[in-house]
């Protein structure tokens, strides 16, 4: 027996009374002088330790748990009070451990536990690098097109003076090609092999020139400027 009407449970044992129990075949909730089923449930006996629990709302709605499974529901009115919980053993077949008796809540209160959060990564703070200032020294050039001449030949004026006596010039403001690049101009090697062929044909020495007079020597051995000894 569980819980009585009575203070003596020996005088109310067969009264208004509900039992909880197990027997060889069910687990059950029973009340009354001839005991009444409120809830019955099959089960098999064995030798291992088991856990009841009977629940009771204000609507006089009765659960019984085994092991923490419900084995069913059922109503009984007759029991007026909840104020004398009693621990009778009417058969002496079974024993009693670690009973425990709290105030019902419904549902049954309970915590759950999310996954584990990390802390959040920190945004990285971008620091912008400044821009350079530039100051231009004195006589460079601002941006933009050149304002005089470039002051260089070009590989055809080159070309014309060694090859045939043309007078080189350099044009005194900047110019834009006229054309998009083309095979027109002379290449270093033509040059080259222009200038050869001439300087190969001339084979005069000092011997051969008044004395005191410069020429240009392109004889191996003597090359360059020279001066006359006829």
């Amino acid at each position: 027996m569980i819980i009585s009407n009575n203070v003596d449970a020996n005088a109310d044992v067969n009264a208004n009374s509900v039992t909880a129990g197990i027997n060889g075949s069910n687990v059950f909730l029973s009340y009354g002088t001839t005991p009444t089923s409120i809830v019955t449930a099959a089960w098999t006996k064995d030798t291992a330790w088991h856990a009841i629990k009977v629940t009771r709302n204000s609507a006089n709605l009765w659960e019984l748990f085994l092991d923490g499974v419900s084995k069913g529901t059922g109503t009984y009115t007759g029991l007026t009070t909840s104020s004398y919980l009693q621990a009778y053993e009417r058969s002496k077949a079974n024993g009693w451990d670690d009973i425990r008796v709290r105030k019902y809540a419904s549902p049954e209160p309970g915590a759950s536990i999310g996954t584990e959060e990390s802390p959040p990564t920190p945004t990285p703070t971008i620091t912008p690098t400044p821009t350079p200032t530039i100051t231009p020294t004195k006589g460079m050039d601002a941006p933009g097109l050149p304002t005089a001449g470039s002051g260089m030949y070009t590989l055809q004026q080159i070309y014309d003076y060694m090859t045939s006596g043309t007078t080189l010039t350099v044009e005194s403001s900047f110019q834009e090609p006229t054309s998009g690049p083309r095979p027109t101009m002379k290449s270093l090697k033509q040059l080259g092999d222009a200038v050869k062929s001439l300087y190969e044909q001339c084979d005069v020495t000092a011997a051969n020139v008044d004395s005191g007079k410069k020429f240009f020597s392109t004889v191996p051995g003597s090359w360059g400027v020279q001066t006359g000894t006829r």
